[in-house]
């Protein structure tokens, strides 16, 4: 056969109009992915004042934690309380770790002056 000479495309030249020759599947493939980068994008900018706010909120007690979550509203703040029902008519209530027969494990964390950024701010 006969060798013609071929060029690649370059890579950040070529628009999504010119992988129609490729076939429209490819170029709607591509479409779609520049709208679901596009969104995802978008909501990680939306998130990105939680993650601040989480990030500063009780850095003390994110000890441990390892650091993709320190960013979340993790809570790791545990203490036992006493609860006489827990372990026998509400025992299916809890997990067995949270249980010692006597007390229940309860998280000890402060929920009522966390900021929901959005919704009251």
């Amino acid at each position: 056969g006969e060798h013609q000479p071929t060029t690649l495309y370059p890579y950040w030249e070529t628009s999504l109009k010119d992988l129609n020759t490729f076939g429209i599947s490819v170029r709607m493939y591509f479409d779609m992915l520049l709208i679901v980068a596009s969104f995802l994008f978008l909501a990680g900018l939306l998130n990105l004042s939680l993650n601040i706010y989480y990030w500063n909120y009780s850095g003390e007690s994110k000890e441990g934690v390892p650091f993709m979550l320190k960013s979340s509203a993790i809570c790791n703040q545990y203490e036992w309380v006493e609860c006489e029902s827990c372990n026998d008519e509400y025992q299916d209530y809890f997990p067995a770790y949270r249980l010692d027969g006597q007390n229940v494990l309860k998280t000890a964390c402060n929920f009522e002056d966390w900021l929901f950024a959005g919704i009251q701010s």
